[in-house]
């Protein structure tokens, strides 16, 4: 399992706004330096920065009837159209920011109330609102866009899909009428292309198990959700190329309180909260993956320092929020004015270096149940090798009965497919002998296996066989083809009076897309196909054959 480097590439998660006006600013020499936010929330935070760690907007509690939030600017202002986002603030994991390939829109997931007629009953609906860039400013261009609908939970999580530019986004479910429902979307650049259900895990029928953290780790190979009243944790594995959940394991084995509620993962360990009734402690355990074993960190001797939400910082360090959990949310506990500290997280039992309360705030400021909620922004799209069939080339039979070698030299960690067989040396090696008979395309398929099994590349190659004897080119050798790239329409001429033609198209895994007669020594005509790469195929009636790659833009 992979851990992400520590401010990569992307740093929207360099601030953190959240509880009753916490800010924190995290630098790049690992220190954090704490700023006010306009924030009086509770459990849902949510937070999101540029590239370059600079804080470009935050929700906040704007009605203490916990309904609504404002979508704020670093400076404390709302974002244009940006109030009444129906965001609920007791939320365990509320929402998530997640931008687009290009930096002017951001999506802000979340989970908001709607009241449900049939039932006469308020229930959490998935929604969505949409953050536009209009020259140095933000607006929000549309909000509170129901997009699942349903008894959620409580919960939401979000992880990098294998393509470019994709998330998985997931929610729960809630039992209701008994259930273990998860609600799988397929977002890309803010369009939803996929939404399934599946029916993994516990089958939840007590009504009680709709909080706590769903979370993914930082590869998105594994999610976690705990099930506070049952006892248990679950995990499962997730595949980023289809969105499939299957359950891997149940942690049990904690103290018997009611609320298993925080969650966090780093490398092969699981963190995990707990806390019970006002007489209870609390506790922070540390689960390994890789043995199966249940550890407990630390016990918090009463209710007054529960340990809520679990969230990673930019600097590897786990921060986990307190709440007093009276009639005020905390809010007059001292306790909640720091975060403990799980300094090493990557080291087992106590040499994760547990610190309580090891980052506190000013008396202005206080820690509620959340901490904002961020998705993996740095992990990276799989299957970044891209196969290499090397160049066309030409084979003299009448010289050269070895045959010539296609393909580039070896990868680590790649599996190599070639089609067709027929005249290779080799079907699965990098660089095989190619001695065909006669002239042949060859594809192919590169597997890495270093990211999962859809993280699939492929080319072709083009092997043309001559007697090399000086005869001069055949007619078809002579046809032109343009524009090449097209961008959807395409001209073919072809020498005059030598009779028909005929043009064929192949996608790059050898099937023909296309079938069209050239019965002019000019002809112009559209091609409606996905961009990428082919190949034509111009056919004389003499049975002469020209090849060649097209690219449609």
């Amino acid at each position: 399992m992979c851990v992400a480097v520590c401010f990569g590439q992307l740093k929207h998660d360099a601030n953190w706004c959240f509880g009753e006006g916490a800010g924190m600013h995290f630098n790049e020499d690992s220190t954090v330096d704490i700023f006010h936010c306009e924030t009086s929330n509770l459990e849902a935070n949510a937070s999101f920065s540029s590239v370059e760690g600079d804080l470009l907007f935050y929700a906040a509690l704007n009605n203490f009837s916990r309904l609504t939030k404002d979508i704020l600017t670093s400076n404390g202002i709302p974002v244009g159209n940006g109030i009444e986002i129906n965001m609920v603030n007791t939320i365990t994991s509320g929402g998530v920011f997640i931008p687009n390939s290009f930096d002017s829109v951001i999506n802000f997931y979340y989970l908001g109330q709607n009241f449900d007629t049939l039932t006469n009953t308020n229930r959490y609906d998935l929604m969505v609102a949409i953050i536009s860039k209009i020259g140095n400013s933000y607006e929000v261009s549309s909000k509170n866009k129901v997009i699942v609908t349903g008894h959620l939970q409580e919960k939401i999580a979000a992880t990098k899909a294998v393509e470019s530019d994709c998330w998985w986004i997931l929610t729960h479910l809630r039992e209701v009428s008994c259930d273990n429902t998860f609600i799988t979307l397929k977002v890309c650049n803010g369009l939803v292309i996929d939404s399934f259900h599946q029916n993994v895990g516990t089958l939840l029928c007590n009504g009680s198990n709709f909080y706590g953290e769903l979370t993914f780790s930082d590869d998105g190979t594994i999610l976690v959700n705990p099930l506070g009243e049952l006892g248990i944790v679950e995990v499962y594995n997730f595949d980023r190329c289809n969105g499939n959940i299957t359950l891997a394991n149940q942690i049990s084995g904690f103290s018997g309180l009611p609320y298993i509620y925080g969650i966090e993962i780093y490398d092969k360990y699981i963190y995990i909260s707990e806390f019970g009734n006002a007489s209870d402690s609390s506790f922070i355990y540390q689960y390994n993956l890789s043995n199966s074993s249940l550890n407990l960190i630390h016990a918090f001797d009463s209710l007054k320092n529960a340990v809520t939400q679990l969230e990673r910082g930019p600097n590897d360090k786990i921060y986990i929020s307190h709440t007093g959990l009276s009639s005020n949310f905390g809010l007059a506990n001292n306790s909640t004015q720091c975060l403990s500290i799980i300094h090493n997280p990557g080291q087992p039992g106590m040499a994760c270096n547990f610190e309580p309360f090891g980052f506190c705030f000013p008396d202005s400021i206080k820690m509620n149940s959340g901490l904002p909620n961020f998705p993996n922004y740095n992990l990276s799209p799989e299957g970044v090798f891209l196969a290499t069939a090397g160049k066309d080339t030409t084979l003299c039979s009448k010289t050269n009965n070895t045959g010539v070698t296609i393909g580039a030299p070896p990868v680590p960690n790649i599996i190599y497919t070639w089609q067709p067989a027929t005249g290779l040396s080799a079907t699965n090696i990098a660089q095989p002998v190619a001695n065909p008979s006669q002239s042949t395309w060859y594809y192919l398929t590169a597997t890495d296996t270093t990211a999962t099994t859809c993280a699939v590349n492929t080319d072709s190659v083009f092997v043309k066989v001559e007697t090399c004897t000086g005869i001069t080119e055949t007619p078809t050798q002579q046809a032109k083809l343009y524009p090449n790239p097209t961008n959807g329409l395409l001209t073919v001429e072809v020498p005059q009076g030598t009779g028909g033609y005929t043009f064929r198209l192949f996608n790059l895994l050898g099937q023909q897309v296309l079938e069209y007669p050239l019965e002019h020594d000019k002809t112009t005509f559209p091609l409606d196909f996905a961009k990428g790469i082919y190949l034509y195929q111009i056919t004389a009636h003499t049975g002469q054959v020209q090849n060649g790659k097209l690219v449609v833009e």
